[in-house]
């Protein structure tokens, strides 16, 4: 696993992310991206990630980071609990996109607000790649988030989907072939995903899938690939990727 960070054209990174391995080989990353413009964004995406527990076994325990996250950034401004969406750069506010796997449960994804979830998987012919879930935006071209931590809405019981602040896919909602050679999970934030995708309007997943050679078997250095490729295009935001690649090695530890 491995995650990094660039701050691109802005004045303080507000993106921050966490990789955790456990010895029965468990594993955790996550992306936020802080709102806002300030300091109370980049504080919110470093509550949010400093919450995450070491490991998230299934849906539930999933949702149950994502509410705890979600507390520990509304705390940030407890007298304004009626903040909206357009009033972002009034109250700390952070997306977060998280992937997990245990033995026991298997694989866990959970998604709220616009930082990019994709399953990469490599064949002969080398790495593909399909995106999971949507992008929390409203309609038009500077859509604003439709949801996200910190965030003025109720915390409903699991299944309620429409109204739950985050989406959650397991592995069996995830449609990739049986017979692989090797999957990755990477998580990106919106500034290292959208340069990708600028140029030719490519899909996002398309678009890291071609960054990674065909012989990459190491998250670091599939995260160095991605974000190579987004400073390649020009970062108009900061930028982090995150990645946890389950491939063959000659080390069974590695991770």
């Amino acid at each position: 696993m491995a995650w990094t960070s660039a701050v691109g054209p802005r004045e303080q990174n507000q993106d921050h992310a966490r990789c955790r391995l456990r010895g029965d080989g468990s594993w955790l990353i996550a992306v936020a991206d802080g709102l806002g413009g300030h300091s109370r964004g980049r504080a919110a995406a470093r509550r949010a990630i400093r919450t995450l527990p070491r490991r998230v076994a299934g849906p539930a325990e999933m949702q149950a980071a994502f509410k705890a996250a979600h507390k520990a950034v509304t705390k940030l401004a407890p007298k304004h609990p009626r903040q909206t969406l357009r009033d972002a750069r009034m109250c700390p506010a952070t997306t977060l996109s998280m992937a997990a796997w245990t033995p026991a449960a298997g694989l866990t994804l959970g998604i709220a607000g616009d930082t990019r979830v994709v399953v990469l998987w490599r064949d002969d012919a080398g790495w593909h790649g399909r995106s999971v879930g949507r992008v929390h935006r409203s309609a038009g071209e500077y859509g604003y988030l439709t949801r996200y931590l910190g965030a003025p809405l109720a915390w409903p019981q699991m299944g309620e989907t429409d109204r739950d602040p985050m989406d959650i896919f397991t592995d069996a909602d995830i449609d990739v072939p049986a017979e692989l050679t090797g999957y990755a999970v990477v998580i990106t934030s919106d500034g290292a995903w959208e340069p990708l995708t600028s140029d030719r309007k490519r899909p996002v997943a398309h678009s890291i899938a071609a960054a990674v050679h065909a012989d990459d078997n190491d998250a670091r250095i599939i995260a160095d690939r991605v974000m190579d490729a987004a400073l390649n295009t020009g970062l108009a935001d900061n930028a982090t990727v995150a990645v946890a690649a389950v491939v063959p090695t000659a080390d069974p530890d590695a991770t």
